[in-house]
């Protein structure tokens, strides 16, 4: 009996230490797997940050190829996803801001027509804000801001625009066209005031009116020596 006992101690003495044994080697072996998922996990996270760049070119070029298709909305979407993969890719912006103004209508001012201009020069200026000489985000602020009567806001940028490349004849007609649009502005609002005016015009009011509009005829004339 006592050799049965003995024998039977011995036995559960070396299932109890198989058993710790065991439980050992699951823990190591999670320890292990968990190590080794995080591992994975790292490296998958490391891949996608060294394919972001390359991600962002492949919806660049989704864009561009939607863009050539006049399909603006598909565009819109696939340079947005490039700029969020890559934000210092000035392509995507530029482009971004490309589709946007080709959405915009001039002289529909519903908001969603006004909200693609304003979010076309948000682009744009994000384009600046990485390539502060570029021509195409300045003249593309410019005239997105002259549609909108914008006209300070235009001119500025028109004036950039040529001190960035005086060769181009655009940048001066596009400003002289400024300059008049808001010399004719002014002219009507003078104009409505003193059509609303409860006094006959006198001839000294239409005399001033006249010297206010030779005034106004010379700032849109240039002055040739």
């Amino acid at each position: 009996m006592n050799v049965r006992r003995n024998a039977c101690s011995v036995h559960w003495n070396q299932q109890a230490v198989t058993g710790v044994k065991n439980k050992r080697t699951l823990r190591c072996l999670m320890k292990v797997f968990v190590l080794a998922v995080f591992s994975l996990l790292s490296a998958g996270s490391a891949c996608a940050q060294v394919d972001q760049p390359s991600a962002a070119k492949q919806e660049l070029n989704l864009g561009v190829q939607a863009y050539r298709a006049a399909n603006y909305e598909e565009a819109i979407q696939h340079f947005e996803r490039a700029a969020k993969l890559d934000p210092t890719m000035n392509l995507a912006h530029l482009y971004l801001a490309t589709a946007y103004a080709q959405q915009y209508v001039p002289g529909v001012e519903t908001p969603e027509n006004v909200a693609n201009a304003k979010k076309a020069i948000e682009e744009y200026d994000q384009t600046l804000r990485f390539d502060p000489g570029n021509v195409v985000a300045v003249k593309g602020t410019a005239y997105l801001n002259f549609q909108m009567k914008k006209f300070d806001e235009a001119r500025a940028s028109y004036k950039r625009a040529i001190e960035l490349d005086p060769s181009d004849a655009e940048n001066f007609y596009s400003l002289g066209v400024i300059d008049w649009s808001m010399a004719y502005r002014d002219m009507a609002e003078v104009t409505e005031k003193l059509n609303r005016s409860p006094m006959p015009m006198t001839m000294t009011m239409k005399a001033m009116t006249i010297r206010q509009w030779k005034r106004l005829s010379r700032t849109m004339t240039p002055n040739i020596p």
